[in-house]
């Protein structure tokens, strides 16, 4: 770590320990500052060939290398800014979960074999039981076909910068062979999910990564960060998590959603659950040392 983090340094970025999966959103959101997240465990020789579970060889020879591009860097730390504000579904911490589990059993030789059967059955269930992808259901898929198992260059002769793919002995050879299929790189990739148990059928190619920037902010135009409205409370709501609403006066309200009542298209009243907090543009009330919370916040907006 120490070793990597003096590379790092010279090309703006800096790397933390943590303890295999983290939260989608914390994982973007220290992708955001620049700071790339290593787990602190090691595959064992059982899975020497891949591992479910991240580790710091997929760190050290996935991640780590490709982030001297500067083109590839910034389409990093940019997919950390964006994808750091998707909303997130309560299946989606489910999902989380249930992958975090099957990986730390899997990566485990003192598992049972039927303890690692019944986590995945869980996994599958989740898997198999979405409903309609969030936000964060979506740039996770993106993460996925670009950061970790993406391919570059032509259809018919691409190479290796996902990160999965670099670090996997197994599947950085099996991926170029003509059994896997190659698809050209397009914002539908954020509809295709992937099973992180089992060797990818399909993969993306990009042509460039300036490609993968311009797919990215496709995406981005197309989320409640930037459509706002009533939609975007809508899905708000819908995520039943703890988000944050701006209003047009620059006051911005965070707190658990709860109903919301529209005139003509517009949101005209907005009500939270709990303990919810004001600030204004990106100033909040501990800012001035005066926390100000409401209990069941109600705001009617007059335009």
């Amino acid at each position: 770590m120490e070793g990597m983090n003096r590379i790092l340094k010279n090309i703006g970025w800096a790397a933390v320990s943590v303890d295999g999966f983290i939260p989608p959103n914390a994982f973007m959101e220290f992708q955001a500052y620049n700071v790339l997240v290593i787990a602190s465990d090691i595959r064992t020789i059982d899975h020497i060939a891949y591992t479910p579970a991240p580790d710091i060889i997929h760190e050290a020879a996935g991640h780590a290398p490709i982030i001297a591009n500067p083109e590839y860097a910034e389409y990093l730390r940019r997919f950390g800014e964006i994808g750091s504000k998707a909303i997130a579904s309560s299946k989606d911490y489910e999902l989380y979960e249930a992958v975090r589990k099957v990986s730390i059993l899997k990566e485990d030789p003192n598992t049972e074999k039927r303890d690692i059967d019944e986590a995945l059955k869980v996994l599958n269930d989740v898997q198999n039981n979405m409903g309609e992808l969030s936000e964060m259901a979506q740039i996770r898929n993106l993460h996925w076909w670009t950061v970790e198992y993406g391919l570059i260059g032509e259809l018919t002769n691409p190479k290796i910068y996902g990160a999965g793919l670099l670090s996997s002995i197994g599947e950085s050879e099996l991926c170029l062979k003509e059994g896997v299929i190659k698809l050209p790189f397009t914002i539908d990739a954020a509809n295709v999910s992937f099973d992180i148990t089992k060797q990818q059928p399909q993969l993306f190619v990009t042509p460039d990564f300036a490609y993968l920037s311009y797919v990215l902010e496709k995406f981005a135009n197309k989320m409640a960060l930037r459509t706002g409205g009533l939609s975007g409370v809508e899905k708000l709501i819908q995520s039943k998590n703890i988000g944050t609403i701006e209003l047009s006066t620059g006051i911005q309200i965070s707190g658990l959603f709860s109903n919301v009542i529209s005139n003509e298209g517009k949101a005209i009243y907005i009500q939270t659950i709990g303990e919810s907090a004001l600030a204004s543009r990106d100033k909040s009330s501990l800012d001035t040392e005066q926390h100000i919370t409401h209990k069941d916040l109600e705001v009617p907006l007059e335009n």
